[in-house]
């Protein structure tokens, strides 16, 4: 073989070496790209239900009123109301009655019409079926029941999952 015809073969080897090492570096790259984009992901939901937490209380879909005059609780009737109407990602969104203490039975307007005793109320559900984390964040809450004109202690729970 002539000396050029060796050098060409020597350059091309080298470019093939080249764009190998170049697609495993950019295979690697978009690897740690995507898991800190999903990491960025995570944090900015849970934020969001963080943040939740301090506002759900305040949604005027829940909190009580009596003629135009709001109070700082959440009133049950609106709340069953509002059962499974807003999208809140893959959590688990439920008011359990903490004061007094009640049974943890699902609360439903017939339930509390007909005076039966329960203390749970499911607000969303949208549990996947797999999972890698669950992360629980709860807060204190005032329930309000218009038809007996009292407050219950209740308790706020927001299951995240992801």
């Amino acid at each position: 073989m002539k000396k050029a015809q060796i050098q060409i073969q020597e350059t091309i080897i080298v470019i093939f070496i080249f764009i190998i090492i170049l697609g495993v570096g950019l295979v690697l790259f978009y690897k740690f790209n995507e898991s800190s984009i999903r990491q960025i992901e995570d944090d900015d939901r849970l934020v969001y239900f963080y943040n939740m937490i301090g506002t759900f209380p305040s949604m005027p879909e829940v909190k009580c009123s009596s003629l135009g005059d709001e109070k700082e609780c959440i009133d049950v009737s609106k709340l069953i109301a509002f059962k499974n109407k807003g999208e809140f990602f893959k959590s688990n969104i439920t008011i359990y009655t903490v004061y007094p203490e009640r049974p943890n039975i699902e609360c439903t307007i017939q339930k509390l019409n007909s005076g039966q005793d329960c203390g749970t109320f499911p607000v969303f559900s949208n549990i996947p079926k797999t999972f890698i984390n669950k992360r629980v964040i709860f807060t204190p809450v005032s329930l309000y029941y218009p038809d007996r004109d009292t407050y219950e202690l209740g308790k706020l729970v927001i299951e995240v999952y992801s």
